[in-house]
């Protein structure tokens, strides 16, 4: 059977006997989930210590430690500013060249606790945004240029 879109192969997975209890995705089987649709490099999952519990990619646990070690201190630092809201969600920096990009999101767990993600690759979670706004800034210079304001 195909599915039409994309005339990939659809398997149907075997029903579960009466009263089956399915596993739960283990760390490893999420975080590759999230890095096959964000098509990232790497993925990373850190807890509340900001250590990591989880990573899927390429990089040496080393590398994988000192960008979440960086993260962790990137939220520490904004999430001081109150005067723009409460805690950071997400952190986003582009690498240049131009097409590299770590975001990393944060969100609270059942248990009142947070965790983060790590996502490094050419895409991030607020691309189109950045563009938007990069170019109303554009537009914005480039109007008081020619009105002599600049």
């Amino acid at each position: 059977m195909f599915d039409q879109p994309g005339q990939r192969r659809v398997e149907t997975a075997p029903d579960s006997p009466p009263g089956a209890v399915k596993a739960p995705l283990d760390w490893t089987a999420l975080l590759h989930r999230v890095r096959g649709i964000m098509r990232a490099d790497d993925v990373l999952a850190m807890d509340d210590q900001g250590l990591v519990v989880g990573h899927a990619g390429g990089r040496p646990a080393e590398s994988v430690d000192a960008i979440a070690a960086h993260i962790d201190r990137a939220f520490d630092f904004v999430n001081g500013l109150h005067s723009i809201g409460g805690k950071a969600e997400s952190v986003c920096v582009m690498y240049s060249p131009e097409g590299t990009w770590l975001t990393a999101t944060r969100f609270s767990t059942p248990a009142g606790g947070h965790v983060t993600l790590g996502l490094i690759g050419p895409y991030t979670l607020a691309r189109q945004d950045r563009g938007r706004l990069r170019n109303a800034f554009y537009k914005l210079f480039e109007r008081r240029i020619i009105e002599g304001k600049a």
